[in-house]
Formats: C-alpha cells, structure tokens, sequence
C-alpha cells in the first residue's frame, strides 16, 4: 500500500477539501486526486464523496480516517523534531496560534524570561490572528504545538463541541470580567465602573471583524449602523490599538489591561456596569500530540495571568 496516498487521504479528509490537503502537501489537487482514487482502487472501496459543498467522508473513509490520526500525527510531530535541524541540540521550540491578546504576548514575555537563558536555540512562533475560527482555521491547516482563543463565555459549549470533535484535548482556563480600556488621563479613567451611556460621546476602537463582546457591534467593514456606537476607529494590529488609546479619547472593550507592562502608567481599565458576558478562554492541542515540558511551561505562564486578572 502506497503510504503517500495514506498521508494525502488523511490531509484531505482532515482539510475537507482537495485543494486545501494538496497546499498541505505541496503537490497539485490534479496528483492528490489521482493518488486518491487509486488508494481506493487497491482497497477496493470508496473513501470519499465529492461535492461541490466539499469532501464527505464515507463509513469505510471514517474508519481509515480513525485508525490512521494517531501515526500520522506521530509521524509528524517526530518529522517536526527531526527535521528541523534541532534534533539532539539543547534547542527550545514553540509554535502557538492564538487569538490577537496582551494575554497571550505577555505569557509568552513571561515564559522565555523562565526558559530562554537554559537554552542554547529558541525557536518561538507565535502566530495571531482576530477571530477565534481563523484561529481554529490555521489550526487546521499547520501543525501548530497549542492554540489559544478567546471568546463570550455564552460560545463556551459551542466552542468545545467544535473542538472535540476535530480531535483536540481541551483546556479551560479562569473566565474574566469584560472591562474598557482607555488613557490613564481620560475623562472616565478614575471611575470605579463605567455605563454603556457614559460611553456614547467616545470612540469605540475595536479590531476589524474582530467578535464583538456585549456592548454595541461595531467592527464590520462595511455595514457600521451607529446606535449606542456613534463613533468607531477600526484598526488590524494591536500597537496600532495602544497608540490610539494612548493619543485620544477612544477606548477599547476587552479584559483587564492594566497587569500588562507593555500599558503600564499609559493605560487603564474600567469594568463596565451591567455587562453580563464573561470572556472565556481556551487552550486546545491535537489529541495524538504528545506534549513537552517546554508546551506545558507556555500553557503555565498562560493560567497564571489569567488567574491573576480574575482576582
């Protein structure tokens, strides 16, 4: 049996896509198709189903799909170590994809303080993103060691039937309170707690597309309908956000930013009344993916803070 064609049908059935699998494997869709439908030629069955929503995978696909996961995930992460040219080195490798948060940045500044100085090669990857399903997207489509996404706590259990049923163990983190953050000199920085009213004569600044919390939705391209929002600046990358925060009056919907040193004595935040959603967070991995001291290190520096913003 033609083990490239194992791996191309694992690939596509983990992708759901022809296309998708073939940039995966660095080979044209026209060469995975014809590998495909010869591996279910020798094993004289159908796999898949074509379609113009996708590939399904048949009953007999499902099985092959189960039995193969854990050694090809194997393969991968020993292919990862082995050729990556750090193999037997005193190396430290990390590759994270998350969600666009001081909470992530912060854990990582954290964790390489820790570590970084025991280790004659770093290698750290963090790869972020403003949605938590492109998160889940580029988890998909590179073998990334941890993912991390945040989220209203009201997605929780949607988010985790999601997870589990791509395959991913699960780790639930402490929930956190929704705040604004905003200059430290600004007009509502000294107030115990916020209203939604007390914020209308702002900007709201938010992330392009990012998911709303509870407050107003804001931060679609293209249909802004101002109603309790009268004024938005949209912006792509978080240095844009803090100097916006830092300049005008603007102030942004999160967690609590103040423990974060790249804010500290610029910014502050300000739990905002009545806000009922919680903002959950979770750090997920591929189930067949053998964890190393060097991931748990992250996955620690990531439970700390959240412990610590949660009081």
């Amino acid at each position: 049996m033609n083990l490239q064609a194992l791996l191309y049908f694992y690939e596509t059935a983990r992708h759901a896509s022809i296309n998708k699998a073939a940039n995966a494997c660095f080979v044209s869709a026209s060469s995975l198709s014809r590998a495909l439908s010869g591996l279910e030629k020798e094993l004289e069955t159908t796999l898949l189903e074509r379609s113009y929503a996708g590939i399904v995978l048949t009953r007999a696909g499902e099985e092959l799909y189960e039995q193969l996961r854990p050694s090809i995930e194997q393969m991968k992460q020993a292919m990862e170590s082995f050729g990556s040219g750090f193999a037997g080195r005193n190396a430290l490798r990390l590759r994270v994809c998350a969600y666009q948060s001081s909470i992530v940045s912060q854990a990582l500044v954290n964790f390489y303080r820790r570590y970084g100085d025991q280790y004659e090669y770093v290698d750290v990857i963090l790869d972020v993103y403003l949605t938590a399903e492109q998160v889940l997207e580029q988890m998909e489509a590179a073998d990334y060691m941890l993912g991390v996404i945040h989220f209203p706590t009201a997605k929780l259990t949607g988010y985790q039937e999601l997870l589990q049923q791509r395959g991913y163990a699960l780790i639930a983190m402490p929930r956190l309170r929704g705040c604004v953050t905003i200059r430290t000199g600004h007009p509502l920085a000294e107030l115990p707690e916020v209203t939604q009213e007390q914020l209308i004569p702002y900007p709201r600044a938010a992330y392009i597309y990012e998911d709303p919390w509870d407050l107003a939705y804001c931060s679609d391209f293209h249909n802004f309908r101002p109603t309790e929002v009268r004024k938005r600046i949209l912006l792509k990358e978080r240095g844009q956000l803090h100097d916006i925060l830092r300049s005008t009056d603007a102030y942004f919907i999160g967690i609590d930013m103040k423990p974060f040193e790249v804010v500290q004595g610029t910014l502050t935040s300000v739990p905002v009344a009545g806000m009922r959603e919680q903002i959950s967070t979770l750090v997920f991995y591929r189930q067949s993916r053998t964890l190393s001291p060097i991931v748990r290190g992250f996955m620690d520096e990531v439970r700390a803070i959240l412990k610590e913003l949660s009081g």
